[in-house]
């Protein structure tokens, strides 16, 4: 009979502390994953700051450059038809050279990584993953 307790007790000690072990495993996995979503979300934060700015000197870039005709121009140039108005694609860029608030908006874009949006587009989407997945 105390055998049994004997190997009873030890079987509901290793049962314990098996138990034991998963639910500290389970918080610090939950805490992990909180740390990681919180991570991903701060950077998600970031991207959309960049991002504004990244469309805000495009936007920036296309007003200044619609009086020299740059965008009539290349739709012109890529359109079989032919667009009223539109200039030359080089006589448009020869106008927006001449324009030095035109130009220090194009320097400041060409300053940032020619793969910027590409990048910013693909940060979004893995934080967007990432911020999902945690959910469910």
């Amino acid at each position: 009979m105390e055998g049994a307790v004997i190997v009873g007790s030890i079987l509901l000690a290793f049962g314990i502390d098996a138990w034991w072990t998963e639910r500290s495993d389970r918080i610090r996995l939950a805490a992990a994953v909180e740390n990681v979503v919180a991570e991903v979300s701060a950077g998600r934060s970031e991207i959309d700051v960049d991002y504004r700015m990244a469309t805000d000197l495009t936007l920036s870039l296309l007003e200044r450059s619609a009086p020299h005709g740059i965008l009539l121009a290349v739709l012109s140039e890529e359109s079989d038809q032919a667009i009223p108005g539109a200039v030359s694609l080089s006589q448009a860029l020869a106008s927006l050279r001449r324009d030095v608030a035109a130009v220090g908006v194009v320097a400041q874009l060409v300053d940032e990584d020619e793969d910027y949006t590409r990048q910013l587009a693909e940060g979004i989407t893995l934080a967007d993953r990432v911020i999902d997945a945690s959910k469910s």
